[in-house]
């Protein structure tokens, strides 16, 4: 997996997760940890919803790995 999947663009990311190059919930492990990461210094996100993203992200695995293409 690109451990830096938080420097591509939203196009990239979502031509690499349709394609099944990468899982979606490796995408929001890695913006959260850009996030924890660089967020003390900037203090831009003040609510990141975490468990919400990784619920969503693993979902949407689960429904392309049954052949769903959401």
């Amino acid at each position: 997996m690109e451990t830096e999947l938080w420097k591509w663009t939203a196009a990239e990311l979502a031509a690499a997760v349709a394609g099944g190059e990468v899982r979606a919930a490796e995408v929001v492990e890695s913006h959260l940890a850009r996030i924890a990461e660089v967020n003390p210094v900037v203090n831009a996100v003040t609510q990141t919803l975490a468990d919400v993203a990784r619920r969503d992200a693993e979902d949407l695995d689960r429904r392309r790995a049954t052949g769903e293409r959401p």
